[in-house]
């Protein structure tokens, strides 16, 4: 995982390779956020689907004692996650395609 410190300095090393590189590069996160979006997190778009999914099957609309469940542990994920990528930035940088 890459968190926003290593994507700026990604973002730089294609913006110094020239507009093409760059705009392939911008084109890549769009798609990569538009992608991970839809992950089954619940505070993310693909977490809702899968909400509305299991309140469409079962018909009727979930306690929001679970709502608030999924949504505390869809968050700490997303927390860990950022954290984790984060770490890694700072102290063990990972070898980028643009050099």
């Amino acid at each position: 995982p890459v968190s926003p410190i290593g994507i700026v300095q990604i973002t730089s090393q294609a913006a110094a390779q020239g507009i093409n590189t760059f705009l392939e590069f911008l084109a890549f996160i769009t798609i990569v956020l538009g992608i991970t979006n839809f992950l089954p997190i619940f505070p993310l778009d693909g977490g809702r689907v899968v909400m509305w999914t299991v309140e469409k099957i079962k018909g009727s609309p979930l306690k929001t004692q679970t709502v608030v469940i999924v949504q505390v542990i869809g968050i700490g994920l997303l927390v860990v996650l950022l954290t984790s990528a984060v770490y890694l930035d700072i102290f063990r940088p990972l070898p980028t395609p643009f050099k």
